[in-house]
């Protein structure tokens, strides 16, 4: 699924012919994304003057459903839930919503402070969202946080003492492994700054 000229496309693997979806002259649809049973394709269009999110069956047979009423502010469509129970977005101002496939339901699951894109991911069972988002006091470095999709409570699960950026499960969706910045080794001293500086500190670590 792909967005070109302003339209919704499906293109063939290996024989066929591209596929128009939306063809809609003065609106323009982005981010196509297929659900993970293949069955429809979820997309933003502006064709009320602000981008909201509509599902629309993958094989072009039956009108698209809008699911948000509310688009203030730029959007980006983040993808679906491993269930396809949910649609992740997110907007310029750094809010990051959930809103249910069936009904709608916008639920905010967090608002980075500095107004930015937060690294979110699913869990395999589609239960909890990881990701990475830095504190109120911008002297605070990045933490991991996870969110439960069932109850909507949040939590931080790693100190904010180094910069932990990138979370992703494991294919059982037992451990969170994230990028961390702490090595600290072999220090080199900078001429410029006249500082000491410590390059290569990002390692993988796993979290259970």
């Amino acid at each position: 699924a792909v967005s070109a000229r302003g339209d919704i496309w499906t293109l063939p693997a290996k024989e066929g012919s591209p596929r128009n979806l939306t063809r809609t002259a003065g609106a323009r649809e982005k981010d196509a994304a297929w659900s993970p049973d293949g069955k429809s394709i979820a997309y933003l269009s502006d064709a009320t003057g602000e981008y909201e999110l509509y599902v629309a069956p993958a094989d072009g047979k039956g009108a698209p459903k809008r699911l948000t009423t509310d688009g203030a502010r730029y959007r980006t469509l983040r993808g679906w839930s491993p269930d396809g129970g949910h649609l992740l977005l997110s907007d310029s101002a750094g809010a990051h919503t959930l809103v249910a496939a069936d009904s709608g339901k916008a639920t905010l699951v967090e608002k980075d402070p500095a107004g930015g894109a937060l690294d979110m991911v699913f869990s395999p069972d589609s239960r909890w969202i990881a990701y990475s988002r830095a504190g109120e006091d911008p002297r605070v470095q990045p933490s991991i946080w996870i969110y439960s999709v069932e109850t909507g409570e949040k939590r931080k699960v790693t100190s904010g003492v180094f910069a932990d950026t990138n979370p992703t499960f494991d294919r059982k969706g037992e451990w969170l492994v994230f990028v961390s910045s702490r090595v600290f080794r072999q220090p080199l001293y900078d001429d410029n700054q006249t500082t000491w500086i410590y390059p290569s500190t990002q390692t993988l670590v796993a979290l259970p």
